[in-house]
């Protein structure tokens, strides 16, 4: 397994994957993904990620184009990058520059 491989199976966990959620909102695939990284760690709360993803978004979009964006935040009690992904049923306006 490639050095890229290990790194990127340390980020993800089969818990953190979810496709074509019914989100409506950008809110709603926050706080869907606040709640699959709470559940999966165990040791953060999903409102103090939801808070502090919707913080960052405040600061400017994350999304990134081409109908992709990368939500993110620093959590104070969370010792590791982790990551979750996300696909949704219906487009979710993430104000990227393309409007995609």
């Amino acid at each position: 397994m490639s050095e890229a491989s290990v790194q990127l199976a340390g980020l993800l966990s089969h818990n953190r994957i979810a496709c074509k959620i019914d989100a409506v909102s950008r809110k709603g695939v926050l706080a869907t993904i606040a709640t699959m990284v709470a559940r999966d760690t165990g040791y953060l709360a999903a409102d103090d990620l939801l808070d502090q993803l919707l913080n960052r978004e405040h600061l400017g979009s994350t999304g990134v184009g081409g109908g992709v964006a990368i939500p993110h935040c620093r959590i104070s009690n969370c010792p590791q990058a982790l990551g979750c992904l996300v696909s949704t049923r219906k487009a979710i306006d993430f104000a990227a520059l393309d409007q995609q």
